[in-house]
């Protein structure tokens, strides 16, 4: 079974690190990491929603007052709000790119709105230029939340550059991936002081931190696909033991700093293996007939997966086909948009119209991209599409 994800590490380099070696890069990472980016502060943290939290906080967003984020993204965004008491307002995703809406965004500006959260979604870079621009006219802070997105540009510069605050996840499931962690920059003196002092300054033990690693080769080896059509359905259990929730304030800790000082130097390799499978897989997809949403202009997207739009009707159908084939190709990873959710529904406030994101719920599909898909893969599931189609 090839999996939907699998980031691409290096065993011996993990393993290093677990054993503590060159653990003087520890203190590199964040000084490394600015540098990638173009910005002049980091700040590390044991998870990204972490990152999130102590990035909201920073910009003085108050309990009871407003952030703005998209309909279409990780529960984990909305529930981040809600841990500093804030109040949640979805807005709605262009349907040609799967990202925030400018116009959308705009008309759900309240006198309570004190801050945005602009999600490059699937790695695609949302239209970040003109969303800071709103978003100065009207006084309202600005986070980039580049989780998905670790080596994607916009107009000649890495995401995560152009908001007040950019966050940066480096979760199993992400581009850059250290097994967990998270990173936010600024280039505002103020805000980075003000998310350190947020941060839990107790150091984390070695232990722990070596656990953290070990647990990081135990899911890649789960992820490897002569062993993932066994434990698949495990996958969301295992995860959930992973990362206790309670660590969120934690720094992150300084083994996954010297792991991430080693993979900094691979991520522009990483992000264009995944450019290139997603570029050669959607131009046949869309000869299939299933519509592969548009990258932002003056953008390079990171492509954590090629997220595509399907007939609603026949969606599940050709999940269901791939599967039996041996690729793992899903619904979307967001079953819901934010506001479909009952836990989270009575906690939002409403502004605008999200029917975009609604649909596109009901449409999307998650092709594989990760860097150990060869040629040969590629060119099997576009096949395997292009079977389905004919027969349906």
């Amino acid at each position: 079974m090839i999996p939907r994800l699998r980031p691409w590490v290096s065993y011996r380099d993990v393993l290093a690190c677990a054993d503590g070696g060159q653990a003087d890069a520890s203190s590199r990472f964040e000084t490394e990491f600015c540098r990638y980016v173009g910005i002049k502060h980091a700040v590390a943290t044991n998870m990204g929603r972490g990152a999130l939290e102590v990035a909201l906080q920073a910009l003085g967003v108050a309990p009871g007052k407003e952030v703005l984020l998209p309909a279409l993204t990780c529960d984990a965004v909305v529930e981040s709000v809600l841990s500093i008491g804030a109040v949640p307002v979805p807005v709605d995703v262009s349907p040609s790119t799967l990202n925030i809406d400018v116009d959308s965004l705009t008309a759900a500006v309240g006198p309570d709105t004190q801050a945005a959260v602009a999600v490059h979604t699937y790695g695609m870079p949302c239209e970040i230029g003109p969303i800071r621009d709103m978003c100065e006219r009207r006084g309202i802070g600005l986070i980039e939340d580049c989780a998905q997105a670790a080596g994607a540009r916009y107009d000649g510069r890495s995401v995560g550059s152009f908001g007040d605050i950019g966050i940066f996840s480096f979760a199993f499931d992400k581009v850059l991936s250290l097994g967990s962690g998270g990173l936010a920059v600024t280039d505002n003196t103020e805000y980075a002081d003000a998310m350190r002092a947020r941060i839990d300054q107790a150091p984390v033990s070695y232990e722990r931190e070596r656990n953290h690693l070990l647990r990081f080769l135990r899911l890649h080896l789960l992820f490897n696909p002569w062993v993932y059509g066994f434990g698949r359905h495990l996958r969301a259990r295992i995860e959930g033991l992973e990362w206790p929730p309670d660590e969120r304030s934690l720094p992150l800790g300084a083994l996954r700093r010297t792991l991430g000082s080693r993979m900094l130097g691979l991520i522009d390799s990483i992000a264009m293996k995944h450019r290139k499978n997603a570029k050669a897989l959607g131009a046949q997809l869309s000869e299939s007939g299933l519509e592969v949403p548009a990258l932002t202009q003056g953008s390079e997207g990171a492509f954590l997966r090629l997220t595509v739009l399907a007939n609603p009707g026949r969606r599940d159908a050709l999940s269901r086909h791939m599967l039996r084939h041996g690729f793992e190709v899903i619904p979307a990873a967001y079953p819901r948009a934010v506001h479909e959710n009952p836990r989270l529904r009575g906690a939002l406030r409403f502004r605008v119209d999200l029917g975009s994101s609604e649909m596109a719920c009901r449409r999307l599909l998650n092709f594989p991209t990760h860097p150990y898909l060869g040629v040969t893969a590629v060119e099997r599931m576009a096949g395997l599409v292009r079977d389905f189609v004919r027969r349906t």
